[in-house]
């Protein structure tokens, strides 16, 4: 009589450590990226996250509608405690992608096994993306991991729409556009858990309804709505850089794939260290073997709903987000990448074994050094924009100076409040500005049109571009009076 085949040494360690690698990962993940958590806003909207913890006002953009209510909360419990508030947000988010990676790790195990799973999770963490948003006062890394939390809910059984149905509410308290990552995993919830769809929809509409509360309160039930439709529509018609504004699909193609390729998955470009051209070979061509082996396999109904939910959100980033100039739009799709990364490198450890695990640790240390030099550069490194605020403070007479900006208002009011800032859409409109006869008027080089003016650049300030996509090369110009 045959007898089962006596498991390996490995194999048994492997299995007994499996139930703690997810904690494990997650807890080295958060001391990794604390030491790095910034306590000065990195762009306009974190500048505008943290005005919120000082004095929330939706009217003036602190932080911009909807409001983000659950990620202001949290970040005001943590600022209770940490004297920063961009550092308190900062940490919202390095805990963000501790709970993500973890989330990753404890739903891979089963599929790929703990080592394949461990790299999928190290390119999760290591991706430019991640490295830079979860040490950012940004509620991108929050939203993901929330999104991420309820799509992989949907794919537990038995199914509870319920749990779903809540997850989902609290990605709509904190980023309401990654919704679209985890709606197709609640609709799939509420058709297969009809005993609970009626319930699963009143947890939805009543903590979506108890989280916005407050925010409601604070600023009043028609001042609310005209603030959220008024950005919404802004969102699509005038600056969200949605298909709308800008309907060029050649350039929204392109800058996706770019996106995809230099931010999400640190492959190498002109104005990147050169050893990341082994990163880029090693990591796209695991994961790229991953997606073959995924889409052969017999597809399950939990692979199934993943796919559909990055696809939803892949279209309406695409169609609806600004993919030109903001990757960060992208960052959740990273565990995507990362899911395909380690079905990649469960093929090649099971075919490869010995010399598989090397080589894909080489590729992961080349990333790794490049999410440090990005991470040392946004925490050592002031960004232009703030920059620009010194600037202001120490070179210009400001009671007799104007500042015209299109973007960095609530930035600049934050960091030079005795500065006279005015915000512009385009170069036309300093023509309708009020100014005395001894105002010295300065334009940020941001505004459409700043440099046609034919004024004086008075300052410049760059910065690496992978860690401020939108906004790294900005100068201030004294334009003549």
């Amino acid at each position: 009589m045959a007898t089962a085949p006596t498991p390996a040494p490995t194999d048994r360690l492997s299995a007994r450590l499996a139930p703690f690698l997810p904690w494990a990962l997650g807890a080295l993940v958060f001391a990794s990226r604390l030491p790095f958590c910034v306590s000065v806003a990195q762009d306009p909207d974190g500048a505008r996250f943290v005005r919120a913890l000082l004095r929330y006002d939706l009217a003036q953009g602190h932080p911009h509608p909807p409001g983000y209510p659950l990620f202001i909360a949290l970040g005001a419990a943590l600022h209770l405690v940490v004297p920063s508030p961009a550092l308190s947000l900062s940490i919202v988010s390095a805990l963000s992608l501790s709970a993500l990676s973890a989330l990753f790790t404890r739903w891979c195990i089963p599929r790929f096994g703990p080592l394949a799973t461990a790299l999928g999770a190290a390119l999760l963490v290591l991706s430019p993306l991640s490295s830079t948003l979860s040490a950012r006062p940004l509620s991108d890394m929050l939203g993901a991991a929330l999104a991420w939390c309820a799509l992989l809910s949907a794919t537990r059984r038995p199914v509870d729409a319920r749990r779903t149905a809540a997850l989902s509410a609290l990605v709509l308290l904190v980023r309401a556009s990654t919704f679209a990552l985890c709606a197709p995993a609640l609709s799939a919830a509420l058709v297969l858990d009809r005993r609970h769809r009626a319930s699963a929809l009143g947890w939805l509409g009543l903590i979506t309804a108890l989280g916005y509360l407050p925010v409601v309160a604070a600023t009043g039930p028609s001042r609310f709505v005209y603030l959220v439709f008024h950005h919404g529509t802004g969102h699509f018609q005038r600056f969200g850089g949605s298909v709308i504004t800008h309907p060029d699909l050649g350039a929204r193609v392109r800058a996706f794939l770019w996106t995809l390729w230099t931010h999400a998955l640190g492959g190498p470009w002109s104005d990147r260290p050169t050893h990341l051209v082994v990163a880029g070979a090693i990591v796209s061509a695991t994961s790229l073997l991953g997606a073959w082996h995924l889409v052969r396999a017999p597809a399950s109904s939990s692979s199934r709903l993943v796919a559909a939910g990055v696809a939803v959100y892949a279209a309406w980033v695409f169609l609806g987000q600004n993919i030109l100039w903001s990757p960060r739009h992208l960052l959740p799709i990273v565990p995507a990448l990362a899911w395909c990364f380690a079905s990649g490198a469960a093929a090649l450890l099971r075919c490869r074994p010995r010399a598989a695990l090397p080589v894909l640790l080489v590729g992961l240390a080349s990333l790794a050094h490049e999410s440090l030099r990005l991470s040392l550069i946004q925490r050592d490194e002031p960004p232009p924009t703030a920059s620009i605020a010194r600037w202001i403070s120490l070179h210009t007479l400001r009671p007799h100076a104007v500042i015209a900006t299109a973007q960095l208002g609530p930035w600049l009011r934050g960091l030079t409040p005795t500065a006279r800032v005015v915000d512009i859409e385009d170069a036309r409109d300093l023509s309708r500005l009020r100014l005395a006869p001894t105002d010295a008027l300065f334009v940020t080089s941001e505004v459409h049109g700043a440099g046609t003016l034919g004024g004086r650049v008075r300052a410049r300030f760059v910065r690496d571009r992978y860690v401020n996509p939108a906004l790294y090369d900005l100068a201030i110009i004294e334009l003549r009076r």
